[in-house]
C-alpha cells in the first residue's frame, strides 16, 4: 500500500502493526522508512509503535534505522522505567521530514519545540507519566547497534 502513495503528499503516516507481540520485520528496515519519508510532505511526521523488552534490542536498531533516515530529527517518548530498561512496555518513535525554509537559505530544525519545558511538562503531567529523549539524544540511545535492513534477494 506505501509504494502506491504519491511521494510528497502526506502530513502524518502512522505505524502500529503487530504479528503476536512483534512488529513484522519488512515495516521496520531503512527501505521502508525511506518510501515513508519518501510520501511525507516537509514537516510531516511517522510516528510509529515499536513494542519492546530489556534489553532494548528492538527499540535501538528501530531508533538506529529512524537515524538513518531523518536524521537528527528523531524522538522517542515513552514511560521513564521503559526508557530505563526496567519492563516491557511501548515506545513511540517520532521522524519529522526536513522543511526547506527559503528566509533563511537552510533547513529548519523540525525538532525545535520538542525540547521544550511545556512540552516535556505535559508529558510528566500525562494519567501514565511519559519522557521524550529526541535529536542527538537518540544516537546514544541506539548506541551502536547498526540500522535494519532488508534482506538480500
Amino acid at each position: 500500500m506505501l509504494a502506491t502513495l504519491p511521494t510528497g503528499r502526506s502530513d502524518v503516516v502512522v505505524r502500529d502493526v503487530f504479528d503476536g507481540d512483534a512488529t513484522p520485520p519488512h515495516v521496520t528496515t531503512t527501505e521502508f522508512v525511506e518510501d515513508v519519508r519518501r510520501v511525507l510532505r516537509p514537516g510531516g511526521v511517522y510516528l510509529a509503535n515499536c513494542a519492546d523488552r530489556p534489553p532494548l534490542h528492538r527499540l535501538r536498531a528501530e531508533v538506529a534505522t529512524f537515524r538513518e533516515v531523518f536524521g537528527d530529527a528523531v524522538a522517542v517518548v515513552a514511560e521513564p522505567a521503559l526508557l530505563r530498561s526496567r519492563r516491557y512496555g511501548n515506545f513511540v518513535l517520532a521522524g519529522i521530514a526536513p522543511v526547506e525554509d527559503e528566509r533563511t537559505e537552510g533547513t529548519q530544525d523540525p525538532l525545535a519545540d520538542l525540547g521544550s519545558a511545556a512540552l516535556e511538562r505535559a508529558l510528566r503531567s500525562l494519567s501514565v507519566p511519559a519522557r521524550i529523549v529526541h535529536g542527538p539524544d537518540t544516537k546514544a540511545l541506539a548506541g551502536s547497534t547498526r540500522p535494519l535492513r532488508d534482506p538480500m534477494a
